[in-house]
């Protein structure tokens, strides 16, 4: 691989987690400086709940992101552990903005249980999801195009599920300790 598509590869793939990293900041500080209460449903700051749903879905979707890759591309063990890390990493910052971007649009009455509103989380979580995993398999798996491709769609499929369990599961819990 070349110097080239190396810098590449580290922009792509970890510069979601670095942007990320002043936006939790940011929020961290906005919701510690606001003078109006927190939202009823809101027991612990939202950025936490954020962290806290990133973490735990990123870490399930990596490791199936990575047996998709060793499924796809081979390599075994060492590949999967660092596939699993790359996308954990890369993931997790776009998992975070996405989030933050949708809890500024949706008011905090909404229903986020709501399967318009978690369709329509889904199919944006997809978009920019969906570029990441092609860019992981192109230079990860060191793959043509159309290989990579599959291997997107492939992921998209199988994400796709878990993000629509995961986030009902958690919209669930935060209607749970609003009562």
């Amino acid at each position: 691989m070349t110097l080239v598509k190396r810098l590449l590869l580290v922009v792509a793939l970890l510069g979601p987690m670095l942007c990320a990293v002043p936006a939790i900041a940011a929020a961290s500080s906005a919701v510690a400086s606001t003078e109006a209460p927190l939202p009823p449903d809101a027991l612990i700051p939202e950025w936490a709940f954020i962290l806290g749903k990133a973490t735990t879905f990123e870490l399930a979707s990596s490791a199936m992101e990575a047996g998709l890759f060793v499924a796809f591309f081979g390599g075994g063990g060492g590949a999967a552990g660092t596939v699993f890390a790359v996308t954990l990493v890369s993931a997790f910052g776009i998992y975070v903005l996405h989030e933050m971007a949708w809890e500024a649009v949706l008011p905090p009455t909404a229903d986020r249980a709501d399967p318009t509103i978690v369709a329509e989380r889904a199919i944006t979580y997809r978009v920019l999801s969906l570029a990441r995993s092609f860019i992981a398999g192109s230079y990860l798996g060191n793959a043509h195009a159309g290989a990579s491709a599959a291997f997107a769609v492939a992921v998209s499929i199988a994400d796709t599920g878990l993000f629509v369990a995961h986030d009902l599961t958690f919209a669930r819990l935060r209607r749970w300790l609003a009562e």
